[in-house]
């Protein structure tokens, strides 16, 4: 190489190399050796397929067969490397002679390991949105507004019904398939985009499917890719998704959502929407006669305006326990106060329905007129509290006079005459019982008795219960096992009625067990409950008297007031006591062990009493 070539080349900006006819590299310039220096100390002598991954020297030689030049080629290698990591370099070799005949290559050499890695990266993505149109089937269209030619992705022609090869006229197709009652709505919605008016064009269509078979629902969204110098859009990009499945949920939806304002609206009982505040969301005309107001009255109140003010706390209590999850729904006979100010009865059922996340739950109230039952409830009351007053007076003469008979001197009285004033004691004792049990069944269905409620620890309650009871127990030839039960437990209770439960599944108990195993209490605490259960072995309860069990005045047989005596109130009024202290109460009977069980609120560690609170 003569001096002034090495002084030209060496003034190169690029690397550059200088190899022989057998790829021997006879000159370096300082920028080549800067880009191979990781790969050898002394690049002159070295053979190029050791710098460069070469094989064959003419790959990057294009040879022109009409001189004796050679055009420069080019091809990108990769000369990667753990020292400096990816590297790929642009190659061109120029062929040429020296002044002995001698064949020499000049390889110049380009950096371009951005731009590659760059082009990897877009290719990599364009796969993947290829990818991804395939598998969302979005069809992908570009419209040359000037030619009205298009240009359609495979998955478009799959849309279409064609196959992804086939030759196809998009926009010639897309116009002879369109409804023609969409087709307006379509280009007024394409002319706002392309003039400027609007940011997108987005309009749902329908399009005859290839064979003419069906109508197809379509969605586009396009934008504008290009605009002249007066603003309008050049071309339109867009893409096309088939929403024929989704349109016919959301028309189902529509019919149903249709069918459900039409029975809510026309339904005889008064439905509505309430809010977790208690405001009202949506009511039907049935609710706003019930009230007497109008729609727009009752959405600007809440139900517990409308509420008498003596029932308001256990309504809303209960619509906590929907809240917080304690319960599923809830039914509770409650007066409402009318815009006139008169108060009606209502029996409200409510349920908490609980959306999708993110939108908000709400109750679901239906509420039944039961003004004129009540009415008939309250003379029913007055008539059954006035005939048993009026029977409880001569009723207590009558004992007091068989009391002093029966204590009078023995010989004023034959042995028959005893006995028959010992059976019209022992009988007007059972009418008094019966006669005081009407009344307070009587007194605790309209409300008029309320519980006292306070904190008590639940071991002394169970102890004074088994106390008081232990004759009525031993009557009946039973005996009673208190198992172990939490000293420190404590429940909010009237002590009265929890007695009175007591009493009356004790009494039970001892009745219908067998002779030999004793009668079990315990206590289980729950969460924010406790449970205390009474279990006997005995007879199981009859399948046909198991629906009647808690209803007033029921017997298992009508034998069984004769051989244990009662009234059938008992469970009645337990059920009663325990529901207004916020309890429940059930029983389970089966291979010959009944237990009966009822649950009252638990409260944390207290004193051993508190003052008893008024609960309204």
């Amino acid at each position: 190489m003569t001096h002034d070539l090495e002084k030209i080349l060496c003034m190169a900006p690029a690397p550059l190399l200088v190899v022989d006819e057998t790829g021997t590299v006879l000159w370096a310039n300082a920028e080549a050796e800067r880009l191979l220096e990781d790969v050898t100390d002394n690049l002159c002598g070295a053979p190029l397929s050791r710098l460069l991954p070469i094989s064959d020297m003419d790959a990057i030689v294009r040879e022109d067969d009409d001189s004796d030049t050679s055009q420069p080629a080019s091809r990108i290698l990769d000369v990667s490397s753990d020292a400096r990591g990816p590297r790929y370099v642009e190659v061109r070799a120029t062929v040429w002679m020296t002044a002995a005949g001698q064949a020499r290559r000049t390889i110049s050499m380009c950096d371009v390991t951005d731009r590659w890695l760059a082009e990897q990266q877009n290719r990599v993505t364009m796969q993947r949105w290829e990818h991804a149109l395939v598998g969302a089937n979005i069809g992908v269209f570009e419209l040359d507004i000037m030619t009205g030619r298009s240009i359609v992705s495979a998955t478009w022609k799959t849309l279409m019904g064609f196959a992804a090869d086939e030759d196809v006229d998009g926009q010639a197709e897309w116009l002879s398939r369109i409804h023609p009652e969409d087709l307006p709505a379509v280009q007024a919605a394409d002319r706002d985009c392309i003039d400027g008016r609007a940011q997108r064009s987005i309009t749902e269509y329908r399009l005859r499917s290839r064979d003419g078979h069906e109508w197809r629902w379509m969605r586009s969204d396009a934008v504008a890719a290009l605009r002249d110098e007066l603003s309008r859009a050049l071309r339109l990009i867009g893409a096309q998704t088939d929403i024929t499945e989704k349109k016919a949920v959301d028309n189902l939806l529509r019919q149903q959502n249709a069918l459900f304002q039409a029975v809510f609206e026309n339904s005889p009982i008064a439905k509505a929407i309430v809010s977790l505040d208690g405001r009202w969301q949506w009511v039907n005309p049935a609710l706003c006669n019930f009230l007497g107001c109008s729609e727009a009255e009752l959405l600007e109140t809440d139900f517990q305006s409308v509420t008498h003010p003596d029932d308001v706390g256990a309504d809303v209590k209960m619509a906590n326990d929907l809240v917080s999850g304690r319960k599923s729904s809830y039914r509770m006979e409650k007066r409402y106060v009318r815009a006139d100010g008169s108060v009606v009865w209502g029996l409200l059922n409510r349920a908490i329905v609980r959306e999708k996340r993110g939108q908000p739950p709400y109750f679901i109230s239906q509420i039944v007129d039961i003004t004129e039952q009540r009415k008939i409830i309250e003379m029913k009351s007055e008539f059954v509290a006035t005939v048993s007053h009026e029977l409880r007076t001569p009723l207590t003469s009558i004992l007091a006079a068989l009391g002093l008979l029966a204590s009078s001197d023995p010989e004023t009285l034959t042995e028959e005459a005893k006995r028959l004033v010992s059976i019209a004691r022992m009988n007007g004792e059972h009418l008094d019982h019966l006669v005081r049990g009407i009344l307070d069944f009587e007194k605790l269905s309209t409300r008029e008795r309320t519980p006292m409620i306070g904190s008590y620890r639940l071991a002394a309650l169970l102890e004074q219960a088994i106390l008081a009871n232990s004759a009525t127990v031993e009557r009946f030839g039973a005996q009673h096992i208190l198992e172990n039960v939490d000293p420190v437990l404590t429940c909010d209770v009237d002590p009265q009625w929890f007695q009175e439960i007591m009493a009356n599944l004790l009494s039970n108990a001892s009745k219908f067990s067998l002779e030999g195993p004793p009668i079990t209490i315990r206590a289980d605490g729950l969460a924010g409950h406790v449970r205390i259960s009474v279990t006997n072995k005995g007879p199981d309860i009859a399948e046909g008297f198991r629906p009647e069990i808690f209803k007033p005045f029921s017997q298992a047989e009508p034998s069984s007031t004769r051989r244990h005596g009662g009234t059938g109130l008992g469970l009645s009024i337990c059920k009663q006591l325990v529901e207004q202290m916020s309890g429940e109460i059930g029983y389970q009977s089966a291979g010959g062990t009944t237990v009966f069980w009822f649950t009252v609120p638990a409260v944390g560690i207290d004193a051993d009493g508190a003052s008893p609170k008024r609960r309204r």
